[in-house]
């Protein structure tokens, strides 16, 4: 659990933040995704991601781009303060929320995508998000964000900074037969591979139709053409995205340093991920049972 920052912290950082304003990649973009499904769950989560950017804290573009809620200003306050700059959602995506439909992570990727559009210096995006933050009780899902969004500013910060031509890279690689993705969504591509893709998003009644998670979202047996359907798409679309079917799909390239992340962060994951065994299930579960956000 985590407490408010003091005043004098969120000074100091505005302070570091304007007077150095710029001090690493400066040829990347961060994109940080904001689902605002359970208020405090979401403030908890972006305090932990904040307080373990440690040196990435100073990356010179930093975005963020919220969903499925309203944003507060105590939330727009501490992202600014850390030199975030809000990048609101585009409107059709603000009707589908008011007609409760809930859209995920798409309008931060429809940022993104807009943003290696510009005619910027900018050539590569690093993309995280909120993870788990609508079920705030699992101590396993905020391990597991610590782990990706570690690997993915500090291993991904040296691991793919030499990549060639269109590329993306991430951690967590899943080489499913039918769909390989980056599990739990956080990588780094080149714009000009994101240039290739298809913009991520679908008309309004086709997100309803894809957003009500029928058979075959996520279902790995189900092998739909570019990736499965619904919010599971916006996993998928970094690799499977592309304008056609002739599209040539990059491989995954996995980073493999471990980050930040303690010993015990990195073995919960772990565990996970490759043997679906939760070792901190009965603290989730106590969590769950009373009203503990992590």
């Amino acid at each position: 659990m985590f407490s408010e920052f003091p005043l004098y912290h969120t000074q100091f950082l505005k302070f570091i933040v304007d007077t150095f304003p710029c001090l690493q990649e400066p040829s990347a973009a961060l994109f940080l995704h904001v689902g605002l499904i359970n208020p405090r769950g979401v403030l908890l989560a972006v305090r932990s991601i904040l307080n373990s950017m440690g040196t990435k804290r100073n990356l010179c573009n930093k975005y963020y781009t919220t969903s499925d809620g309203r944003l507060s200003e105590t939330l727009r306050a501490i992202l600014s303060s850390h030199g975030f700059v809000h990048k609101p959602a585009a409107p059709h995506f603000d009707r589908l929320v008011r007609n409760e439909t809930l859209v995920y992570e798409f309008p931060t990727l429809h940022q993104l995508w807009l943003h290696c559009k510009e005619d910027s210096p900018i050539t590569s995006v690093i993309y995280m998000h909120t993870l788990g933050s609508h079920k705030s009780w699992s101590l396993r899902r905020h391990l597991t964000r610590r782990v990706l969004q570690g690997q993915v500013l500090h291993g991904g910060g040296k691991e793919c900074a030499d990549l060639p031509g269109k590329w993306h890279c991430g951690p967590n690689p899943n080489f499913s037969r039918c769909w390989e993705h980056y599990s739990g969504n956080f990588w780094r591509a080149s714009c000009s591979h994101v240039n290739s893709l298809r913009e991520p998003t679908l008309g309004e009644a086709g997100f309803v139709q894809a957003m009500q998670m029928g058979s075959g979202h996520g279902d790995s047996e189900k092998c739909a053409p570019h990736g499965p359907l619904g919010r599971y798409w916006a996993e998928a679309w970094i690799v499977h995205g592309g304008t056609s079917d002739r599209s040539r799909k990059q491989h995954l390239t996995p980073i493999r340093g471990t980050g930040d992340a303690s010993v015990f962060h990195w073995l919960v994951h772990q565990l996970f991920f490759r043997y679906r065994v939760n070792v901190v299930y009965l603290i989730d579960k106590v969590a769950f049972l009373a009203g503990i956000s992590w």
